[in-house]
């Protein structure tokens, strides 16, 4: 069997580990307050646990290496030798011959008067008969009456009995984590004891997150579909819609994550998300998630989530802001592009005036335009036809010159043409079309 050593803690942290994450995931594990902890990291040498096997210590100290602490183990330290006497008690070495000489003479104590003892009732018999109070050494098993040292071992009984207390305590909270990771999976139990909060973008539906890291994440998720949409209206095209689309979906389904941790982080499930996508409840129900305020403390998702920053949140609303000038540009490009295309065809369509002073032209163009063309086609003189498209148009005959007839023309198409539309333009001038 080999000798029993000591679990010694001197504040040191591993690298890699933040020091308030070790203090708190080491205070949750030894159940210490914060004048324990303070103690635990002032940099003093600790001794945690005394009497462990070797075995028993580098598990232990595996198990807070975990959460970044670094324990040391040391041997413990062996107590002088001391002889016992017969019946388990130190020998006590009798006074020298010079005092028994000089020691006056002790007369007999008086025989002792019977006095007579009333009957004891059945309990108080009970209670002067029990044996007294015996520890078991938790070193060699040793079964004694309670002292400061053990007869056989010399193990200090106390801080051994404080030590296998303790370490029952510790094993029993691992049972009790082990048990409520098993019965609710939703928490977020690693092997290090310790909960971490779920990233604002992330694939996994476990954790908590807070109302300013929500709310900067579901901007930054906007502007990246606005700026997908800008994209399209700028150059349309079959990938960039089908980019377009996936890219709605990914926003989509991020969105809902969000909102599913931000009704964790006010303690309730997932399933409450589900609100947002109901016809005319949704708008509300996504409001009042995304400004709730969530458990100041850990809840059964997990512990509170990390602050967000301003500075982000202020540089996503730059972003979206950019990202939605670009798709107003890209809306009214679009928009100029679709109305000059439609225009260029309507115009094409509008009349054919051929020499003979025939009418040609669509004749989806209506009433008004098919009698414009007929007053246009029997007017003397030099003349002209203006035409923004097949709803806006304008002609002038009878003119003195054919200039004249042609700015007439362009002067009342341009007056009846509505704003956002495309520009008036001559196409037929004496009966001969404009190309």
């Amino acid at each position: 069997m080999s000798a029993p050593v000591q679990l010694v803690f001197r504040g040191e942290v591993l690298a890699g580990f933040r020091l308030e994450d070790v203090q708190r995931d080491l205070g949750r594990l030894l159940r210490a307050d914060e004048a324990g902890l303070k103690r635990l990291f002032s940099g003093q040498r600790t001794v945690l646990k005394r009497g462990l096997a070797a075995a028993d210590a580098q598990h232990y100290v595996s198990r807070l290496a975990a959460v970044g602490a670094r324990l040391h183990v040391e041997p413990m330290p062996v107590p002088p030798p001391v002889a016992p006497a017969a019946g388990g008690w130190p020998a006590i070495a009798p006074p020298p011959e010079e005092e028994r000489r000089a020691a006056p003479p002790v007369a007999a104590p008086p025989p002792p008067v019977p006095v007579p003892v009333p009957a004891k009732p059945k309990e108080l018999e009970l209670v002067a008969t029990a044996p007294a109070d015996e520890v078991v050494c938790p070193t060699c098993g040793e079964r004694q009456s309670r002292r400061l040292l053990c007869r056989s071992c010399a193990t200090n009984l106390e801080m051994a009995l404080a030590a296998k207390a303790e370490e029952e305590a510790l094993r029993r909270a691992e049972r009790q984590a082990a048990l409520e990771a098993r019965r609710n999976p939703r928490r977020r139990v690693e092997a290090d004891g310790g909960e971490h909060s779920a990233w604002a973008i992330g694939l996994s539906f476990s954790g908590r997150v807070g109302r300013l890291s929500s709310a900067t994440a579901n901007l930054w998720l906007i502007g990246a579909l606005l700026l997908l949409t800008a994209g399209f209206l700028q150059r349309p095209s079959l990938p960039r819609l089908l980019l377009v689309g996936v890219g709605a979906l990914g926003v989509f389904f991020f969105s809902m994550r969000l909102t599913v941790l931000r009704c964790h982080d006010c303690d309730r499930h997932g399933w409450w998300a589900l609100f947002v996508l109901v016809p005319y409840v949704g708008s509300l129900a996504s409001l009042l998630i995304g400004l709730l305020p969530g458990n100041p403390g850990p809840n059964e998702y997990g512990p509170p989530p990390p602050r967000g920053r301003w500075r982000w949140f202020g540089l996503s609303l730059v972003v979206l802001a950019l990202c939605s000038a670009l798709l107003v540009r890209g809306g009214l490009r679009f928009a100029e592009r679709y109305a000059a295309e439609q225009a260029d065809d309507g115009a094409d369509e509008i009349v054919e005036l051929g020499g003979d002073g025939r009418i040609g032209g669509g004749s989806g163009g209506g009433a008004a335009l098919q009698e414009a063309l007929r007053d246009y086609a029997g007017a003397p003189g030099h003349k002209a036809f203006a035409a923004s498209s097949r709803q806006t148009f304008a002609w002038a005959g009878n003119a003195s010159s054919l200039d004249e007839a042609v700015r007439e023309a362009m002067a009342q198409c341009d007056a009846r043409r509505q704003p956002y539309t495309p520009d008036c333009r001559v196409v037929n001038v004496n009966g001969q079309p404009v190309r």
